[in-house]
């Protein structure tokens, strides 16, 4: 509960030291700031019982789908509806014409928008929108990325027309700024609540109290904001660790079969991270991880006990290898403690079974950045590659 009047408080704070700083340059004379600051803290405030639009439980009279798209309508009316309310706030407060005005909020609002939806470590569109994970989950995606696509194109947008408009803005004759005088306004901006306000508050906080009872239990069992959270973090880092990956040999849909005498591999890249390794009537799926440089290059690797029945333990290893010459790369392909085995155009890859453990290592191998065309001692016959 604290939350929300934590981000009202630093995002009014924030927006009245922009509408200050105008107001300045407006009128040439420093206006009283935390004086004003309580007079304007009390009308960002009184955007508050719009919130009551998308407290309506539509859940409870609609299908989820319909549901989802009632709470999203709800949610971008009383944000639209409050961007409106501050533009005229911001007319008042500094003199300056709707456009100047305009220009001022949205600019704030595109940057605070934009840093709830990259920033904030709540999802934050599905807890004001009172979505759930498990209805809307495309639908969520679908709109975060597509209000984050707007958002970037919406930036340029918005720079130019404030750089075209500042000029104008600064020399048109504006009216007598209002935030400085404002308080003189309204007596009672210094006055204390009368008690009769504070009973008020009181008997309405006490008269929803005995609604909750009524009111969570269909709530209890079910995903919180903070089963969404987890899991908006869990996302979030996936797809940061998948951004920031490099060396992979195998793409997201390839695959490559590694033979031996007996047996053969099937290596299947399920995603940027993700293998699935097939022999006889096994398998076992592992999310690989990038580990520090080994020689210069990036190496993903797994290691770990019991990833399935009947087998003790894998290493794994794939990664992007970088010599100068094929006379290193051959130096290097030796060396290993696995017998390896590659193809002309720079394939490399061993399996085994050791002490119980599954031992698997695929490299793909680059002279001078490029891959080979005809490296030596090469036996094509031991890969069937699917791209």
């Amino acid at each position: 509960m604290l939350v929300p009047l934590a981000a009202s408080l630093v995002s009014s704070f924030v927006l009245w030291c922009l509408l200050w700083v105008a107001t300045l340059m407006a009128d040439g004379k420093r206006a009283p700031f935390w004086k004003n600051y309580r007079a304007f803290l009390g009308l960002f405030w009184l955007t508050a019982p719009l919130a009551w639009l998308y407290a309506i439980p539509v859940e409870r009279f609609l299908d989820p789908v319909a549901a989802v798209k009632a709470n999203y309508a709800l949610l971008g009316i009383v944000a639209a509806w409050r961007v409106l309310l501050m533009i005229r706030v911001a007319q008042v407060f500094t003199g300056r014409n709707v456009v100047a005005s305009s220009l001022l909020v949205l600019c704030f609002g595109h940057v605070a928008l934009m840093l709830a939806l990259r920033l904030s470590p709540w999802p934050v569109i599905e807890i004001m929108s009172g979505a759930r994970h498990n209805e809307i989950h495309r639908a969520h995606v679908s709109i975060v990325q597509g209000t984050f696509c707007i958002g970037i194109l919406a930036a340029p947008a918005l720079l130019v027309a404030a750089l075209f408009y500042l000029p104008f803005g600064i020399t048109a004759r504006r009216r007598k700024p209002r935030a400085k005088v404002f308080p003189a306004l309204r007596r009672t901006a210094d006055t204390p609540a009368k008690t009769s306000l504070w009973v008020l508050a009181g008997i309405s906080i006490l008269a929803w109290l005995p609604l909750l009872p009524f009111t969570q239990p269909p709530l209890i069992g079910k995903k919180t904001e903070w089963d969404l959270a987890r899991d908006d973090r869990l996302e979030q880092r996936d797809w940061w660790e998948q951004a920031t990956t490099t060396g992979e040999v195998l793409h997201e849909g390839q695959s490559i079969r590694v033979f031996t005498e007996e047996l053969s591999l099937l290596i299947s890249a399920e995603s940027k991270l993700e293998r699935r390794y097939q022999w006889g009537e096994q398998s076992i799926y592992v999310r690989l991880k990038q580990s520090p440089d080994i020689h210069g290059n990036r190496t993903l690797i797994f290691e770990g006990a019991d990833p399935a029945p009947g087998v003790a333990g894998a290493l794994i290893l794939e990664g992007s290898l970088y010599f100068k010459t094929e006379a290193e790369a051959l130096d290097w392909l030796k060396s290993r403690e696995i017998k390896l085995r590659w193809t002309n155009n720079g394939y490399a890859a061993a399996w085994e079974f050791k002490d119980g453990r599954l031992v698997v290592e695929l490299w793909q191998v680059h002279i001078n950045y490029t891959e080979p065309e005809s490296l030596p001692e090469a036996s094509d016959g031991w890969f069937k590659i699917s791209r």
